[in-house]
């Protein structure tokens, strides 16, 4: 018997097709282990995931869809334990679709139960799974009914997305990638408000300890806890600046005193 997690995959390259960030971190090449497959805490672990940049140019707004796979046939339709099971993801995610992987009528009973938890449906083909990641095309799943926006609890939000390696900065509100080396974006994605900066993680305190610790008393914050917070490179970069200015006016002050000493 075919295995849920054989479509895993594909179903990772169709979100992606329909615009989403799934983790693929090199063009045509979708590693299992990097995909956003099996993620979220031990209790919670989503099947599939993407992710997707909706804002502006002028700040950041992060979409979360994640889809359960489940099989289905006449023997054994949905209930609503799996609809149950997807509508928890909502902690998670904006929008939330539970799939299954027979082309079976679904009652309008299962579509009633399913709109009121605010989930949506997908069918998957059964051999869906013998495709190749680059015959997957964006009409292969078909949507029965979409899902309500909802708005997930902020905190597990970003818990969740640091578990894909995708972290917010605690200044400008930027959410980067934190894995592999800097790039500026992901060119290969579309569309392009589906890119994020690729950085590396960037800890400010690992940068400016002392400075950070002397003026705002945090040694015994975050030295001795672990609580680190995440900033993007740009605001590394602006800090930067800034405490290099701090620094240069310190030395100007020093001037004017050795300069007044002649006078």
């Amino acid at each position: 018997m075919v295995t849920e997690s054989r479509y895993y995959r594909n179903v990772a390259v169709w979100l992606e097709k329909k615009g989403y960030y799934v983790g693929r971190s090199a063009p045509n090449l979708y590693r299992i282990n990097e995909l956003f497959i099996r993620k979220g805490r031990k209790k919670l672990q989503v099947d599939v995931a993407g992710v997707k940049n909706v804002g502006k140019g002028l700040f950041d707004e992060i979409e979360i869809v994640i889809i359960e796979v489940k099989h289905s046939n006449y023997a054994r339709p949905i209930g609503l334990k799996e609809l149950d099971q997807t509508k928890s993801y909502q902690v998670y995610a904006h929008n939330c679709y539970l799939a299954i992987t027979e082309k079976i009528e679904i009652s309008p009973e299962t579509q009633r139960d399913a709109d009121n938890r605010g989930i949506g449906l997908l069918r998957i083909p059964f051999d869906f799974y013998r495709k190749k990641p680059n015959q997957v095309r964006a009409d292969d799943i078909e949507i029965i009914c979409t899902p309500h926006n909802t708005i997930p609890n902020e905190a597990e939000m970003l818990e969740f997305l640091d578990t894909l390696g995708i972290l917010r900065c605690v200044i400008c509100g930027c959410y980067f990638n934190s894995r592999g080396e800097y790039e500026e974006e992901f060119p290969q994605l579309s569309p392009k408000n589906a890119s994020f900066k690729r950085l590396e993680r960037n800890k400010v305190f690992d940068l400016f300890p002392d400075r950070i610790d002397d003026q705002f008393n945090t040694r015994h914050k975050h030295l001795k806890s672990k609580t680190w917070r995440q900033v993007c490179l740009l605001c590394i970069e602006d800090l930067a600046r800034l405490f290099g200015i701090e620094k240069l006016k310190k030395e100007i002050d020093v001037l004017k005193i050795e300069i007044s000493k002649f006078k």
